[in-house]
């Protein structure tokens, strides 16, 4: 039970769980792996203690149907448990992209048939001789992986367009592309998530190409409505969001394609977004001064009525930036949220909030936190002091980044409603942050 208790940080609780109800029962497997983990913690060899040791894999074979299917290879390394690296290969080809614990097949088609396993490896074995990476590479089981007979002749519909949409685009012809894959959409049964979240990107993509922006980002917004984590889908909505205008949508998409990762220009269009915007608040803080300045040269007789004029147009910037296109990735929170900034406006709880002196907190004005406020704090792990301040924006990014590449659908222990449970939470918590 010793090997046990060093597994506390190093795997999921539930394959912790299950690892301790398997060595209980007897299990004879189960037994000789915590073995090799407790003489690897006695090992004074580097090599063995760094050599990953498999807690959790695929089964030997899984029949997949319009659901979504995970295969899991959970290891651990006694040296340093939180670096390894994981491939996943299907017919002993790398899977492109496929470099997380889980491998999710979402609605699988009928290309995803095949012979899967994983390789996890320590890291930093860069540099070193060929046969020491083997040495410090483990290989998980292989499964196989097969279709549901009624499911492959209910795919057969939707499939075929989708073929005839790879076939156009490979020739070049993207509207024929578009077409067909509308045609697949319409077919994929609703609850086959997966597949309608990767045609609608698909879809969104072949848009981009061909120019039409505005369908790019409906479809793209659709897509990860079904499917948050899908990162080319974020990707294909920043892109277009960039060429609306409609610069904050296009920072956060951005951003959070950079989070998830597997596009690799993400961190790139993320910081020239946020660019973007700075810019822009810039020169609506410099028209605001312009016009304030303006006003002082007044008659005193208007000058109650400047001033409140004045004011008006000072908490009413974020309905012009609304006006030239911001819609809100962050619902009901004002611009400065996004880079972890105060935010004036007259979205707040009551009046403008102002940054705490005393790190970590500021003031939400107006009233205490609502039930609903602190149930979005602890979803991130965060709380409010007691006079009623909440986190600064900066902290609940910090909060929402961490915890994101936890709750990811991909990670262990992840799963799409807790992953979008914390989104809403950041959103909310942001506002309310800078409010």
């Amino acid at each position: 039970m010793c090997a046990l208790s060093l597994l506390q940080n190093g795997c999921s609780s539930s394959t912790r769980q299950k690892l301790a109800v398997a060595f209980v029962s007897g299990d004879a497997g189960t037994r000789r792996t915590l073995e090799t983990i407790a003489a690897a913690q006695k090992s004074t060899d580097q090599m063995q203690r760094r050599t990953p040791i498999v807690l959790a894999e695929p089964p030997p074979s899984i029949t997949v149907g319009k659901g979504t299917t995970s295969l899991i290879c959970e290891a651990f390394s006694v040296e340093n448990p939180e670096a390894l690296r994981f491939q996943w290969y299907k017919n002993g080809i790398p899977v492109l992209r496929a470099i997380r614990a889980r491998y999710v097949l979402s609605g699988a088609v009928s290309s995803d048939a095949g012979s899967y396993f994983c390789d996890v490896s320590a890291s930093g074995s860069a540099g070193v001789a060929a046969d020491t990476v083997a040495c410090l590479t483990t290989t998980s089981r292989a499964c196989d992986v097969t279709l549901q007979a009624a499911e492959v002749e209910q795919r057969a519909d939707f499939e075929v367009p989708l073929e005839q949409a790879k076939e156009a685009e490979g020739r070049g012809d993207f509207l024929a592309a578009v077409g067909f894959l509308a045609e697949a959409i319409r077919l994929v049964p609703e609850a086959n998530e997966g597949t309608r979240a990767e045609a609608l990107c698909r879809r969104a993509l072949l848009l981009l190409r061909l120019e039409r922006w505005q369908e790019a980002f409906r479809e793209s917004t659709d897509s990860l409505k079904l499917s948050p984590g899908l990162s080319r889908a974020h990707a294909a909505r920043g892109t277009a969001a960039v060429k609306l205008g409609k610069l904050a949508e296009a920072a956060s998409s951005w951003e959070t394609a950079e989070l998830l990762g597997g596009v690799p220009e993400a961190a790139r269009e993320a910081e020239l977004c946020r660019e973007r915007l700075q810019t822009f608040f810039a020169e609506r803080q410099a028209k605001r001064g312009e016009a304030g300045s303006a006003g002082a040269g007044r008659h005193d007789s208007n000058c109650n009525d400047a001033d409140a004029e004045g004011d008006n147009k000072a908490e009413d910037w974020e309905d012009s930036w609304k006006r030239s296109g911001f819609h809100g990735r962050y619902a009901g929170g004002s611009a400065g949220s996004f880079f972890g900034g105060r935010g004036g406006g007259a979205g707040g709880a009551g009046g403008r909030g102002t940054r705490s002196s005393s790190g970590g907190y500021q003031q939400q004005s107006g009233s205490s936190l609502s039930p609903e406020l602190q149930r979005h704090l602890k979803v991130l792990g965060l709380s409010a002091a007691p006079k009623g301040q909440v986190p600064t924006a900066e902290a609940v990014r910090g909060a929402y980044r961490k915890l994101a590449l936890q709750m990811h659908p991909d990670k262990p222990g992840g799963s799409k409603t807790a992953f979008q449970e914390l989104q809403n939470a950041y959103e909310a918590v942001l506002s309310a942050a800078a409010s």
